[in-house]
């Protein structure tokens, strides 16, 4: 049989600036497995209010990482995506629906495998020599580094592996390198969330008449002490077609915890587990069961341009993986928060299992320590990459800046926080100047809800 031979190519979308010898500015997407090219709406980010001052003297990269949207090869999973509608379609049990998940990762792997990939090469240190590899494919003696969520991590290997490429880097909702389990802290970091968010509804007068809420956020949960809820999800405008869902704790724990993450969501937290708790389990079927149903109905096509689900799956399970679902930390932490960690886990305990991919040296949690001048911006309310987690970040770095936004979220400049974009650019343009961080304090946090669900008057 004729060996393959593997390889792959990062694929790269330059946007030239005037002629210039100013390093330019390579940006990067998290996830990881998500591509920056494959946003419709990236171009935007660079009109003239916002990055497009940058292009008047340096190019723009973004660059695709290895394995995803136009990369090559592509490390899509298709197999998986309908795994969960046909599991309902069938009425399978929780046991027989992860069975179907293992034979269709099983399935994807295997397949990219006979096509010559070797997911052992899909790490963060041979991502990061991608970056290298890429300035200098491209002809830039050095850069100025941009990433976003998992892009801060691949970023801080670049500034511990490649320090001397780099004029500046700015890392947005910064998770440490020093972790050592995906999903170990997520209790923790949804504990803090919850506290967070009472100290801010403590602050509001009309929230904390209305609301205690982590008494709700038990009450709620005491919901399910009866067991899971069965509903029925019928498809509008089609009401022939209808799913029968079975709704356990843990996703609910689930379901409440990607409202944390929302701008929206997180205001609108205790007004629903209020009505949760006053209008009972009928009201969680409800709500839930529309999230559901459009997760069942998604086009699978656009799932996966939106994420490289393989190639996120070799990165995380070669980097301190999951073991165990109850390895979560349990100090200090609330039922809730350790069912969400548990429910989070589970996922890359039976994935991680079935790729079985050797893991990075213990030098891949070593902080990087370098005096390139670096840019961190933080959201005061983000759940994912906690603020305090990225100060840990800039302890060890001599030459950093944190800018929090208090009423920010996960990720701040692709998600368009006109603020922290004008910080950025005016610190990509002259990392050395200090920055006019006027703006942080004038943006105000969105109001709590009313327990009707609306609005206060004014805003």
């Amino acid at each position: 049989m004729k060996a393959i031979e593997y390889k792959h190519q990062n694929i790269s979308a330059v946007l030239k600036a005037l002629p210039t010898d100013a390093a330019p500015l390579f940006m990067l997407a998290g996830g990881p497995g998500q591509a920056l090219t494959g946003d419709p709406g990236i171009l935007a980010l660079f009109q003239p209010s916002l990055l497009g001052p940058i292009l008047e003297t340096r190019d723009i990269v973004l660059m695709e990482q290895r394995g995803t949207l136009r990369s090559r090869p592509y490390l899509d999973c298709t197999e998986l995506w309908t795994a969960q509608r046909e599991a309902v379609e069938s009425g399978l049990d929780d046991d027989a629906g992860r069975l179907i998940l293992r034979e269709r990762v099983s399935a994807c792997f295997e397949r990219h495998g006979a096509a010559g990939v070797d997911l052992a090469a899909y790490n963060t240190i041979e991502n990061s020599a991608d970056v290298n590899d890429a300035r200098l494919a491209l002809r830039y003696e050095r850069i100025v580094y941009y990433g976003e969520s998992y892009g801060t991590e691949l970023g801080q290997t670049v500034m511990r592996d490649f320090p001397e490429i780099l004029e500046a880097i700015v890392l947005d909702g910064t998770g440490s390198l020093t972790s050592t389990d995906w999903s170990a802290q997520r209790s923790s970091f949804a504990q803090w969330g919850i506290d967070n968010l009472t100290a801010l509804c403590a602050e509001d007068a009309e929230c904390a008449a209305s609301y205690d809420i982590p008494a709700l956020l038990d009450a709620a949960l005491a919901l399910f002490d009866d067991g899971p809820i069965k509903t029925t999800y019928t498809v509008p405008d089609q009401p022939d077609v209808t799913f029968d869902l079975t709704l356990t704790q843990g996703e609910f724990a689930s379901y409440l915890h990607e409202l944390q993450t929302q701008k929206f969501g997180a205001m609108a937290f205790p007004a629903l587990l209020n009505a949760y708790v006053t209008e009972g389990r009928d009201r969680i079927a409800a709500d839930m069961a529309a999230q559901r149903g459009a997760e069942l109905l998604a086009d699978p096509a656009a799932m996966d341009a939106e994420m490289a689900i393989l190639m996120h799956a070799a990165m995380v399970c070669t980097d301190d993986p999951p073991r165990a679902a109850d390895d979560v930390l349990t100090d200090g932490v609330g039922l809730y928060e350790q069912l969400f960690a548990r429910e989070s886990a589970a996922l890359y305990v039976e994935v991680c299992d079935i790729l079985n991919l050797p893991q990075l040296p213990a030098r891949a949690d070593d902080l990087a320590t370098t005096d390139v001048p670096t840019l961190v911006l933080s959201g005061g309310l983000d759940v994912q990459t906690p603020w305090y987690v990225s100060q840990q970040v800039v302890d060890a770095l001599p030459n950093a800046r944190h800018v929090i936004f208090p009423a920010g979220f996960h990720v701040q400049v692709m998600n368009i926080n006109q603020c922290a974009i004008a910080i950025m650019r005016d610190f990509v343009l002259d990392p050395a100047a200090p920055p006019d961080l006027t703006c942080v304090t004038e943006t105000e946090p969105l109001p709590f809800m009313r327990p009707d669900l609306s609005m206060p008057e004014g805003d």
